[in-house]
């Protein structure tokens, strides 16, 4: 690789780390008490004044920050920069939907999460919760096959209307 190819992939892996650090860091502060302690802040609202986030963005930190460690592999890989935050908050979001399931299978998503995109591995996780939750998954499909619709009309003038509602399948083969 280019020597300026080879900096730039270190420093997007220098960035995962740190964006994976900044969580662990914020679970602690939380974990202490502090915001609330010396500042008479939620850990969201410490992040708001003291990070200059906006309210969105330090939510989604703090939400990711509490499960961390039940990812004790995902988070290592992080901080060695080879899994981008992004993935850690998918994951995390997984694993707080599903605790059980995912204490189970943590470390293949800590292996997966380091080549996969983001893209990818969240396509990786819905098809995961299907299967853990598969006689729910089974009533979701069925549920939206109900909704399925066509209504075709005339109008006064003679001209035909259509409307419909289709599942996800068949929209997106249109």
């Amino acid at each position: 690789l280019d020597v300026l190819e080879k900096a730039t992939i270190e420093l997007r892996a220098a960035i995962n780390a740190a964006e994976t650090r900044f969580a662990v860091q914020v679970a602690e502060l939380e974990r202490r008490d502090i915001p609330a302690a010396y500042h008479g802040l939620t850990m969201t609202g410490w992040l708001r004044h003291h990070c200059q986030m906006t309210g969105g963005v330090a939510s989604g930190i703090v939400k990711t920050a509490r499960v961390l460690h039940h990812m004790p592999t995902v988070v290592g890989n992080a901080l060695d920069g080879e899994v981008p935050y992004r993935s850690v908050q998918l994951l995390a979001q997984a694993q707080g939907r599903n605790p059980e399931a995912f204490a189970h299978h943590e470390p293949v998503f800590a292996d997966v999460a380091t080549y996969l995109t983001p893209r990818d591995l969240r396509k990786g996780v819905l098809h995961w919760e299907q299967q853990v939750h598969y006689q729910q998954a089974l009533k979701d499909v069925e549920h939206v096959d109900r909704l399925r619709s066509l209504h075709l009309a005339q109008t006064y003038q003679g001209i035909g209307e259509i409307r419909g509602t289709l599942n996800p399948e068949l929209f997106h083969t249109i």
